[in-house]
């Protein structure tokens, strides 16, 4: 078998769009056709044409555009000039680049399609402006060569291609219900938990939302602050007629990354998928919005190797002309590491900053979500319960965020509650059963039931005898095992430690009163709540000769 490269050669389409691009360079009497004039051509034929608008482009409207470009921005020579128009190198360059790629699909003939996409390489020229005006991005364009020949009736797919995808194509549903969750439904059915405060924060996207131009709002903040609940919190306020008038008909979707990506094995799948989604989102009856949790990941989702696309540059086209709203969430480290490098992605996006919660705030948030958690533990949380959970979380779980780690450990303090009462009945049962004779009097069935029903657990919708009730001390345990620290040391009233603190200090440390009375005071400053919250309680620096108490002190 010889290794001779195949030769490429032009389709004979594609050869009579480059002579009609020079002869209407010629009549317009312009000294250079172009890439410009290259498109003007194609349009003329069949099925560049058809491909463009499969993508959604009006033929007709880029016609016009490229006729008012030539117009105005394209210089005419003198009329005693002679005209002999040049092909300019970067029509050569987008040939070269399509035979090129034709080549890598082993294929042996350049069409109009092809040059079509290599035309997006030239992404400063007015042809690819032109095109991104009417919607029409290069992975359109791919998408359309790839998987768009499946309407013509000679187009034979390859078996194994065609039965990967016919269980595809049989899946009941649209795009947005495989491939999105609907928040409203969500909110409609109960689903959500109540949003508590940022009120500041739904402002703000309530005004984004219905700015004209660059109408997508972007939540950063630490993980843990709240910004997947404000979203649901608005979808909360939409379904109870709660939110501005304008947006009371908007719906929100909330989008699933990792189903777009399952199963997407062929190159285009997961465009196709996506492409779904969009084209689904804009007929959508009513206002749809589009929410992306952790926004970071689109960038570079669903790109090959080597290859620039991906969902991001997907999304650019529908972002920047407004038919498409979308709602982006994600950390300040990840926007910094994926999202600011694509600058012409970032700025599509306002940026709604989402800060932590201060404890009083975070106490707010844990009486609001109250009544879930008592329902699903069967139990009872006490305010001070409450309040505790609120500050003992801010002093002891430093690595994590308000109020995610305050309802962390509110959740895990009514579980442990629940279950340590459920052991104990569990160890009566066994003691019931151990005491209980074959013929005695007692009903063991009845009796494990009586226990099971007073260690809540039987099903919700039986309503319990009595609720058991959690307390501070409680809250305290669940946080000293999660911090790992001495469960003597979790206490939320140490006023009695910090009175008599400078005294005991002097009962160890002899001769030292002046360094115990700097040490005390510093300590009750900074547990009054006087100093910085996200600093040390206190920092010092003991000096002095050997054996004068400085280890003894600390």
């Amino acid at each position: 078998m010889s290794d001779t490269p195949r030769e490429i050669e032009l389709s004979v389409e594609l050869q009579i769009a480059i002579q009609v691009a020079a002869s209407e360079a010629q009549v317009r009497r312009h000294e250079f056709f172009g890439v410009e004039h290259l498109l003007f051509a194609l349009l003329h034929d069949s099925k560049t044409a058809r491909v463009l608008e499969r993508c959604g482009c009006q033929v007709e409207t880029l016609r016009v555009h490229l006729e008012e470009f030539f117009t105005t921005e394209v210089e005419e020579l003198p009329e005693d000039a002679d005209v002999t128009a040049q092909p300019t190198i970067g029509l050569q360059r987008i040939i070269q680049r399509a035979a090129l790629h034709v080549r890598g699909a082993g294929r042996d003939r350049v069409e109009g399609p092809n040059v079509l996409v290599s035309m997006f390489s030239l992404d400063e020229s007015f042809a690819v402006y032109f095109l991104e005006t009417e919607g029409v991005s290069r992975l359109d364009v791919v998408s359309e060569i790839s998987h768009g020949d499946d309407e013509d009736p000679d187009f034979d797919a390859p078996d194994a291609f065609t039965e990967e995808h016919a269980e595809d194509e049989a899946e009941s549903g649209s795009y947005l219900e495989r491939y999105t969750t609907n928040l409203n439904s969500e909110a409609r059915e109960g689903r959500i938990d109540p949003l508590v405060g940022r009120a500041h924060e739904l402002e703000r996207l309530a005004h984004v939302l219905m700015r004209r131009r660059k109408n997508n709002p972007l939540l950063v903040g630490d993980s843990g602050v709240g910004k997947t609940a404000i979203v649901e919190g608005l979808a909360r306020h939409i379904v109870q007629g709660k939110a501005p008038s304008p947006l009371l008909q908007t719906t929100l979707f909330a989008l699933d990354l990792g189903a777009l990506l399952a199963g997407a094995k062929y190159r285009g799948d997961f465009e196709k998928r996506l492409k779904g989604v969009l084209r689904e989102l804009t007929q959508h009856t009513g206002d749809a919005v589009l929410f992306a949790d952790e926004i970071h990941t689109i960038v570079g989702a669903g790109a090959t190797s080597g290859g620039s696309l991906d969902a991001s540059n997907l999304l650019k086209p529908a972002l920047a002309s407004g038919k498409l709203r979308m709602i982006g969430s994600t950390t300040y480290e990840e926007m910094r590491t994926h999202i600011l490098r694509d600058r012409a992605f970032a700025r599509r996006f306002q940026k709604i900053d989402v800060d932590e919660l201060s404890a009083d705030e975070t106490f707010a948030v844990l009486k609001g979500l109250r009544g879930r958690y008592e329902d699903h533990h069967n139990v009872k949380y006490s305010v001070a319960a409450l309040r505790n959970a609120a500050n003992l979380s801010a002093r002891y779980l430093n690595d994590r965020r308000l109020p995610d780690k305050a309802i962390d450990l509110l959740d895990e303090a009514g579980a442990a509650v629940r279950l340590r009462h459920a052991l104990k009945e569990a160890k009566r049962r066994r003691r019931l059963a151990d005491l209980t004779a074959p013929d005695g009097d007692i009903d063991v069935d009845r009796t494990l039931e009586a226990a099971e029903s007073s260690a809540g657990l039987h099903s919700p919708n039986e309503e319990p005898v009595s609720r058991l009730k959690v307390t501070v001390r409680d809250i305290e345990a669940v946080l000293a095992k999660i911090a790992r620290i001495p469960e003597r040391q979790v206490t939320s009233d140490d006023r009695n430690a910090l009175a008599t603190l400078q005294t005991d200090l002097q009962q160890v440390v002899f001769g030292q009163d002046h360094a115990c009375e700097q040490v005390a005071t510093a300590v009750k400053v900074a547990r009054s709540g006087l100093g910085p919250e996200d600093k040390p309680t206190a920092v010092f620096m003991f000096t002095g000769p050997t054996g004068v108490g400085k280890t003894e002190l600390a």
